[in-house]
């Protein structure tokens, strides 16, 4: 659900960029109606604003969340912060990092995926104010 300030993390493995982007994309439309993605359905995620979602593929897979997170938005302020919630190396590879900004996961739902994706939630914190020293 919307929530101004926060920020909610998946991570896992995609078989390409394309397969991530047509997994987590908000923009197929079926009879006129704009469907939902494949990400929303599998984690039964709101409507959010794709404004507000990054979503980045590297080639080769880390257990490493700062090399995930480095380049994207924020990073300097979220990646401590999620050293705290997830303490140590991811627990298998990743390639394939989700961000929604401003949007609360309830966490019901911490795995799902389809057409080449495999994400899992990792948590949420808040991108707002100085990062942790």
């Amino acid at each position: 659900m919307e929530e101004q300030g926060v920020v909610s993390l998946w991570v896992g493995v995609a078989a390409s960029a394309e397969a991530l982007e047509d997994y987590v994309a908000c923009d197929s439309y079926e009879a006129g109606e704009l469907v939902d993605p494949a990400f929303a359905k599998d984690f039964h995620l709101e409507p959010w604003d794709e404004d507000f979602r990054e979503a980045r593929y590297i080639p080769n897979a880390t257990r490493d969340l700062t090399a995930l997170l480095g380049p994207l938005s924020y990073a300097d302020i979220i990646l401590p912060r999620f050293d705290q919630v997830h303490r140590g190396p991811l627990p298998e590879p990743a390639n394939a990092v989700v961000l929604l900004y401003n949007y609360r996961h309830s966490g019901s739902i911490v795995q799902g995926g389809s057409g080449g994706v495999r994400l899992s939630y990792v948590g949420l914190v808040s991108y707002i104010g100085r990062a942790p020293r």
